[in-house]
């Protein structure tokens, strides 16, 4: 995901010159038993230390009140900075710098990210959405919306540049409404308390969520073939479709012998604790359940967000009751 541009920086020493003092080579001794100072480049990456002594690779460096600093102070010396040494090394090996010239360095480019979700925690200063931390500041624009509307629940659209930490600095924070974010959802169970106006338009309940039906609606039997309101039987059925406010508007009905209950939709709520999850408005109880996805419970609620997509699944009509559903089965989607 990251997009770095780093120009490879090795390490090289360059012999520039040799005191002619009648010396042979390096550390090495002339007619009157003097040591030879070498002049030395050097080029590469603070390793450690500070201006007054610090290593470059395995190469130790030391400066004097003499030394000439360029493209930089002494305070830039620190681990990490590209420099080129020219100096003398000296008996001991240790190269005494004359001159400490910082390099340019090509700094990583910002990747422009975008996220769209529903805020999960904080406000406007900073919050989460999509398991990504946002940060604004004053040039942060606010669209469809102010800093205020930022709060756990809101749906949002941002963009902006990650820093080095992962942290998404936004420019933009655009405000979305329910019917521009329809979170599409599945559900499988017996109908109840169907209401028809007529052969296809209606509304009924699945585990207690308002399902409506219309025009919309593409009804099928077990074969495929269409059917309307009137051919729902006392067996379940599948639904497909989108959240509009309360209800769920059905794009598609499909007659079902699979007894298990089924449901598929964003979280709204969640609770470690009581090992609760909350789908359209179903308190999934997870305490029993076949986790699919992260491998422990605490790794599967962490990696859940509000706004998360996750299937629950019971393994009979009876596993509903009072309004919680109590999953075999729970699969976050994606994983």
């Amino acid at each position: 995901m990251w997009r770095t541009s780093r120009r490879a920086f090795a390490i090289s020493i360059v012999v520039v010159a040799m005191a002619a003092c009648g010396g042979s080579g390096v550390g090495g001794a002339g007619q009157g038993g003097s040591v030879q100072d070498q002049q030395t480049q050097l080029r590469g990456a603070v390793s450690s230390g500070n201006a007054a002594s610090f290593m470059i690779g395995n190469q130790a460096v030391v400066t004097s009140p003499a030394t000439q600093f360029m493209n930089g102070t002494a305070a830039d010396v620190v681990p990490g900075a590209q420099v080129e040494v020219e100096g003398s090394l000296d008996a001991q090996g240790t190269l005494h710098a004359d001159k400490v010239s910082f390099e340019d360095r090509q700094q990583p480019e910002p990747q422009e990210i975008r996220v769209e979700g529903v805020v999960a925690s904080g406000n406007a200063a900073s919050f989460v959405v999509a398991n990504q931390k946002v940060v604004t500041s004053p040039a942060t624009q606010f669209i469809d919306g102010t800093a205020a509307d930022v709060v756990p629940g809101a749906r949002v659209e941002v963009e902006g540049s990650l820093d080095a930490q992962g942290t998404l600095h936004a420019t933009k924070v655009k405000f979305e409404d329910e019917a521009e974010v329809e979170a599409e959802v599945r559900i499988q169970a017996v109908p109840q308390n169907l209401m028809a106006t007529d052969a296809t338009s209606g509304t009924f309940t699945l585990m207690g969520i308002v399902v409506r039906t219309g025009s919309f609606t593409e009804f099928e039997d077990f074969k495929g073939n269409p059917i309307d309101l009137q051919h729902l039987g006392s067996g379940p059925v599948e639904i497909r479709g989108t959240t509009q406010g309360s209800e769920v508007r059905a794009s598609r009905l499909k007659l079902s012998d699979d007894q298990r209950l089924e449901l598929r939709g964003p979280v709204s709520a969640k609770d470690l604790a009581s090992h609760t999850l909350t789908i359209l408005g179903v308190v999934v109880d997870t305490s029993a359940a076949e986790l699919e996805g992260p491998s422990t419970e605490a790794d599967f609620f962490a990696a859940v967000s509000i706004g998360t997509v996750v299937k629950a699944r019971g393994e009979n009509a009876g596993a509903f009751s009072a309004g919680v559903l109590r999953a075999e089965e729970v699969e976050l989607e994606g994983h």
